[in-house]
């Protein structure tokens, strides 16, 4: 269930006693021809023995939405759930979510018990994929509703290009993340940008 490079990171944090944050996602491939209870407990069973070497060295384990069956919302909350783990929780990066837009709000409330970050993108339902924050026409409502369901976790920005210097990328996300903190009223929050 662990490839040889999993493995390696496992043993590298553990010799240099990291305690991290592992997000955890799965290629597509991982499980293709399998029936929707096929690819549950697959992946429930994959996760237990993540999640355990995880917290034999002290690291957690966060299911990490990057496409396909693995990145929908409900299934990793299905997963979590069957695992009766309390201690997994969800990233959710809205750059990897377009197909989810309109359904943000319905898949938050079933989130939100387990969403430890969120990954802001500029988000426009047609691309692309990669977009500054606030040069998209969806990220402010995203925004908005993750305010309003009292998300109390970590906000992400995410240099997610190859073609540029990250530091000016970053920059620019942060730019446009206080353009939209500032739409949305939320002066206090600039003061410690």
């Amino acid at each position: 269930i662990i490839d040889e490079a999993g493995e390696f990171v496992l043993k590298t944090l553990e010799e240099n006693d990291v305690r991290t944050e592992l997000w955890l996602s799965f290629n597509d491939g991982f499980f293709a021809g399998l029936t929707d209870a096929e690819k549950l407990d697959k992946a429930v069973k994959a996760i237990d023995v993540l999640h355990r070497k995880a917290a034999d060295i002290g690291c957690s384990l966060q299911l990490y939405n990057h496409g396909g069956w693995f990145g929908e919302p409900e299934n990793q909350v299905r997963i979590i759930k069957s695992l009766g783990a309390g201690d997994i929780g969800i990233v959710y990066n809205f750059h990897h979510g377009h197909d989810q837009v309109q359904d943000f709000p319905r898949l938050l409330k079933i989130m939100k018990p387990y969403l430890t970050t969120v990954n802001i993108n500029g988000m426009r339902k047609e691309g692309p994929m990669i977009l500054p924050v606030g040069q998209g026409d969806e990220e402010l409502a995203m925004l908005k509703a993750l305010k309003a369901s009292g998300f109390k976790g970590t906000i992400g920005i995410l240099s997610h290009t190859d073609e540029e210097d990250a530091k000016v990328v970053l920059r620019r996300n942060l730019e446009g993340l206080k353009s939209l903190l500032t739409k949305m009223g939320e002066t206090q929050a600039l003061s410690t940008y």
